[in-house]
């Protein structure tokens, strides 16, 4: 853990007065494509020795744009911000606030890098600049997600059953789809009433501080029908001849688990029959 006498102020250029006063104002006018690789590191280097305290958590950049437009920013925020500005500044371009990325209110996702990239830099540069220099500015700017390896962890939640824990004692709704059950549903239907009521908590959560949150609203690192059969129920499973098994698996991971002979046979079968088709449809190397 950083403390106090860990922070190295050398390393972090200007940006040593963010962590002397917690805040700094910062003119985006001085921002160009010379100077910019400088801004992220030194702010990198903040985020390095002390990502996992408050101290840097908590520090604000007050930026101002070349518009006279201010906003302020946390320090994850704005480093976020320099990764998308190094690819507008390789134009030739000040940052006004036109080149914002609101991370503070949208997702980060695959999308939305896209999104920016072709509404801020693409269309308007398209017809004057070289595809080699536009392609190698967009990927100077993404390969700034090299950078955050080191502390990614910190940028992310680990799963915590308390935050589910808290939905279910303030929403009703929440705690049903937690007790799910399949008793009076059609064998067939048990996978879309199970997928159903996992979409009734994925939106809850969405608009909670659940752990889970982040993943949800960037559309990565979950996936919704694991997800059904950790919180929701385990349902019904495949049998390998086109139908599924007769027997429909009641509770979730979290909520009963695997609770019969039955019920550890149907889970467990599944590996084993992708198994066998993959070597019924796939292949031999090397055998016509």
């Amino acid at each position: 853990m950083a403390t106090e006498h860990t922070f190295h102020l050398k390393n972090y250029g200007i940006y040593s007065k963010l962590i002397e006063d917690g805040t700094i104002d910062i003119y985006t006018k001085i921002l160009n494509e010379d100077n910019i690789d400088d801004h992220f590191k030194w702010i990198i280097n903040i985020m390095y020795d002390g990502i996992e305290t408050e101290k840097v958590r908590n520090c604000k950049i007050r930026i101002h744009y070349t518009d006279k437009k201010q906003v302020t920013m946390h320090i994850v925020d704005y480093m976020f911000n320099l990764m998308m500005w190094s690819i507008i500044v390789s134009s030739g371009e000040s940052i006004s606030s036109f080149y914002q990325w609101n991370t503070m209110f949208e997702p980060i996702t695959k999308k939305s890098i896209k999104k920016y990239i072709d509404n801020k830099f693409i269309r308007k540069n398209i017809s004057s600049i070289d595809t080699i220099k536009m392609n190698q500015s967009i990927d100077n700017g993404i390969g700034k997600f090299r950078d955050l390896e080191n502390f990614q962890m910190y940028l992310a939640n680990t799963v915590n059953l308390e935050d589910t824990i808290e939905l279910m004692d303030k929403y009703p709704e929440f705690n049903d789809t937690i007790h799910f059950s399949v008793e009076g549903i059609p064998l067939e239907d048990v996978k879309d009433a199970g997928m159903k009521a996992t979409r009734t908590q994925i939106e809850y959560i969405k608009n909670s501080d659940h752990c889970l949150k982040d993943s949800f609203l960037a559309g990565e690192g979950i996936n919704a029908k694991q997800y059904k059969e950790v919180s929701v129920n385990i349902g019904t499973k495949p049998n390998g001849q086109g139908g599924v098994f007769p027997h429909s698996i009641q509770g979730s991971f979290i909520n009963g688990g695997l609770k019969t002979v039955e019920e550890i046979v149907v889970e467990s079968s599944i590996g084993r029959i992708a198994q066998i088709l993959q070597k019924q449809n796939v292949g031999q190397s090397g055998v016509a």
